[in-house]
């Protein structure tokens, strides 16, 4: 079986490309731990033939680019080779795979790999190329069916899976209208043309500017985990007041930031809230459930204060709801950058553009468990990207767990906030959640 050349890369899929491999960008990463009433623990005689049923079931896993031109098929994936397991804790394996670029010279691996931790916590890192937050979802719930499916009996000798000729996903400018509207096209014709005090980018807070060079993809990581009767007290107050739970963080994000930089100048903070795409697509082309990059941005300055308010966290709330359905058009600009690579190396040395990447996944409920309760359940799941380079000063990563926990990853990386600043910004964020139920 030959290598085979499926479609050409989109402009997004390009500049995530142009990133890997300039050495400017790592990963996104989900992990998730898997059960049974038995303890059964996930050797590689059970997880292998479950793989290679994911791989058979979704075409991104099977795919590698040709630098930023096309995507083409491998002919085979060695999992003894994607598949690795540690004795790590699960916040040591995050900060690691977040920290690692996939090196574009192994040709014959594919764009995602896995780490299976004590306890059958299984960690996939997946390049943002193939995949969004929601693809990496998408992962483990095929997983999670696989294993019901599979067992040790399954087991193959050889480590070597044969690629499959699943159909590819179709590009999200194939799939949903990404042309902008003419107020966005003005409003990002000011960002980019008006100079110094003018330019509301002047103002924003964004920590420190990108690096001359690039020489350390280093990720901070740390965890707030919130119990399931916490968050039910969180969901339930933000719905007596009109807000979602993005709203409350994206509230409490500008509280702590104002409070952290009082005194500094700036003025507004710029928010980046990715949304997904998947609810607006043509799904007569498309699936919902694949590997996909369907996801565009909802962004604001948003004027820093240092009081919380239940109206701002409703007032975000709503306009993000508003927006999101037009948020595709964001995608359209994309073709105003030219050549990524050359934009990205533009961009080293100059102020960061986005201060806080706010990306909440959702609740990832108990769907795809069956009635026999011996069989695996997946829960404890744990979610982060990798961006430090020329992303975000700071990402905020939030995911809502079956048994109805709250998950929160901190992120930033070694050259974009200092370490100090990072710890005070997750404290502040952590105990300013727990202060609205207390």
């Amino acid at each position: 079986m030959s290598s085979q050349r499926l479609r050409p890369l989109d402009g997004m899929e390009k500049y995530h490309a142009a990133r890997c491999f300039q050495g400017m960008d790592t990963c996104i990463a989900l992990s998730a731990r898997y059960t049974t009433r038995g303890d059964t623990p996930l050797t590689k005689e059970i997880l292998f033939p479950a793989l290679k049923n994911v791989i058979e079931a979704h075409a991104p896993l099977g795919v590698r680019f040709d630098g930023d031109v096309a995507f083409f098929r491998l002919p085979r994936i060695d999992l003894s080779r994607v598949v690795e397991f540690s004795n790590k804790d699960v916040q040591t394996a995050m900060e690691e795979q977040l920290s690692r670029v996939f090196d574009p010279s192994q040709e014959d691996m594919p764009l995602w790999r896995v780490e299976v931790l004590p306890g059958n916590l299984v960690l996939l890192a997946m390049n943002h190329v193939i995949g969004d937050g929601l693809s990496a979802v998408t992962f483990h719930r095929s997983l999670l069916r696989a294993l019901h499916k599979t067992s040790d009996h399954d087991f193959s000798p050889s480590s070597v899976v044969d690629v499959p000729d699943t159909p590819f996903p179709p590009s999200v400018f194939d799939v949903i209208n990404t042309r902008p509207s003419w107020s966005a096209s003005f409003k990002m014709l000011c960002f980019g043309l008006l100079p110094g005090p003018l330019n509301q980018a002047y103002w924003s807070w964004t920590g420190k500017a990108f690096p001359a060079s690039v020489t350390s993809t280093k990720t901070h990581f740390r965890l707030i985990t919130i119990p399931s009767s916490t968050t039910e007290k969180l969901h339930s107050a933000c719905r007596s007041h009109g807000a979602s739970i993005t709203g409350l963080l994206y509230e409490l994000i500008v509280v702590t930031l104002s409070r952290l930089i009082a005194g500094s100048g700036f003025t507004t903070a710029f928010i980046n809230v990715p949304v997904s795409l998947r609810p607006f697509i043509d799904t007569s082309v498309a699936r919902t459930d694949d590997l996909c990059n369907y996801v565009a941005s909802v962004q604001d300055f948003a004027p820093l204060h240092a009081a919380f308010s239940w109206d701002g966290a409703a007032a975000t709330t709503a306009s993000i709801a508003q927006r999101k359905a037009y948020a595709a058009g964001n995608l359209g600009f994309l073709s105003w950058m030219g050549d990524s690579k050359a934009f990205n190396r533009a961009s080293l040395g100059k102020k960061r553009m986005i201060s806080v990447t706010l990306s909440n996944i959702g609740r990832v409920n108990h769907d795809d468990a069956p009635s026999d309760s011996d069989k695996w359940k997946m829960g404890d799941l744990v979610w982060g990207q990798g961006d430090s380079v020329i992303g975000p000063a700071m990402g905020v990563n939030v995911i809502g767990d079956p048994e109805g926990g709250l998950v929160i990853s901190v992120t930033w990386g070694l050259k974009s906030v200092d370490a100090e600043f990072g710890e005070e910004f997750t404290t502040s964020l952590r105990d300013g959640l727990l202060k609205m139920v207390t």
